[in-house]
C-alpha cells in the first residue's frame, strides 16, 4: 500500500476521534464506511464543516453558537428580559427551546462548570454575564 495514502487514512481516523464517543476503532469504521459508501456525503461533510467554521461564531450577548453577532433569541423582540437561564452548553437552549419551558433569555456556560472538578472562572465570560445581569 502506498505510504502516502496510507496517511490520510490514518490521519482521517485520527480526526474522527475528537468526535464524543468515538473511539478508535468506531472512527476507522467510519473512516472506511465514508471512503467506501459515502464519499458524496462525506464532501458535504467537509463543506458543511468548513462554512461553520467560517460563520458560526459567539452570540454577543449570551454566548451560545450563531450566525452574525446576534442570535435569533437574543434578537427576538418578544422574549421576556427579565428572566435569564443560565444553562450549561447551546444544546440545552435548544432542549428547553424544544420543550416550549422558557420564554426569556439564555445565558450559555459553554460547559465551563464541571461539578466533580469545580468552575474554571477564567474561562467563563464573566464580563458578558454580568452585562447581562444588569439588563
Amino acid at each position: 500500500m502506498n505510504p502516502k495514502k496510507q496517511d490520510a487514512f490514518q490521519r482521517l481516523i485520527g480526526a474522527l476521534k475528537v468526535l464524543p464517543n468515538v473511539g478508535p476503532k468506531s472512527a476507522q469504521r467510519i473512516a472506511y464506511h465514508l471512503l467506501q459508501h459515502k464519499r458524496k456525503e462525506a464532501e458535504e461533510l467537509v463543506d458543511a464543516l468548513q462554512a461553520a467554521l467560517r460563520q458560526v461564531d459567539h452570540c454577543s450577548m449570551c454566548n451560545t453558537f450563531c450566525e452574525g453577532g446576534l442570535c435569533s433569541i437574543c434578537a427576538d423582540p418578544s422574549r421576556d428580559v427579565r428572566k435569564l437561564m443560565i444553562v450549561h452548553m447551546p444544546a440545552d437552549v435548544s432542549n428547553m427551546e424544544a420543550a416550549n419551558c422558557h420564554d426569556g433569555l439564555y445565558f450559555v456556560l459553554m460547559g465551563q462548570i464541571n461539578t466533580a472538578l469545580g468552575m474554571d472562572v477564567s474561562a467563563i465570560a464573566l464580563d458578558k454575564l454580568a452585562e447581562r445581569l444588569k439588563k
